[in-house]
């Protein structure tokens, strides 16, 4: 463990920062990271069925021509950010030492 994570003391046990970061990340930043992947996704595929209904059947649901293609640009955009969230998130992991299991 690097020198400059200090030992945090918790009830009875001593957590170091290092390992306080992990179960952050496990158990809050993960979690949502992942559900704004899900949506992200979601919303990319609702743009990309609305689309397709738009294309073959005229408009649907009162949309917009163009709004359905937005969705994609938007939903796409969504998932870009997710996926450079991961990799930020790895890449402080790495350089703070923090992908330290938990006893």
């Amino acid at each position: 463990m690097p020198l400059w994570f200090p030992k945090v003391a918790f009830a009875d046990s001593s957590l170091s920062v290092a390992q306080l970061m992990y179960k952050i990340d496990l158990y809050i930043l993960n979690p949502l990271i992942k559900l704004g992947f899900v949506v992200a996704l979601v919303y990319f595929f609702w743009g990309v069925v609305m689309y397709l209904k738009d294309r073959n059947n005229g408009s649907i649901l009162g949309g917009e021509k163009g709004k359905d293609s937005s969705h994609i640009l938007w939903g796409l955009l969504g998932l870009l950010i997710m996926v450079s969230a991961f990799g930020i998130m790895s890449a402080i992991k790495n350089i703070l030492g923090s992908d330290v299991a938990t006893p």
